[in-house]
């Protein structure tokens, strides 16, 4: 079963949410992406800084657009940066801090 859209705007906050892509805040007086669909059933709503949901779109077409082999970790990216983009600065200073 595939995700199915129902919604999408680009709201400006009322109050404080939580990007689902990075984890920082969404602040009062901020134009964010939301959207609500249903997946596998489920119904699921999402809030996002612009920038955050520019770089979920670029992680989707990297995957053809099927979540299913993309492995999104909700709060885990950095702010408006791509999966790869994330993986690629943690492999970094990884790498830098056994030096």
């Amino acid at each position: 079963m595939s995700f199915q859209l129902l919604s999408e705007s680009k709201p400006t906050a009322r109050k404080e949410h939580r990007c689902d892509w990075c984890g920082e805040q969404i602040l009062s007086g901020e134009t964010y992406f939301r959207y609500s669909g249903i997946d596998e059933g489920e119904m699921q709503s999402s809030a996002m800084h612009l920038e955050c949901a520019k770089a979920m779109e670029q992680d989707l077409a990297e995957f053809d657009g099927c979540a299913c082999d993309w492995g999104f970790r909700p709060h885990e990216q950095d702010r408006g940066k791509t999966s790869y983009e994330t993986d690629e600065r943690r492999r970094r200073k990884a790498l830098e801090d056994t030096r």
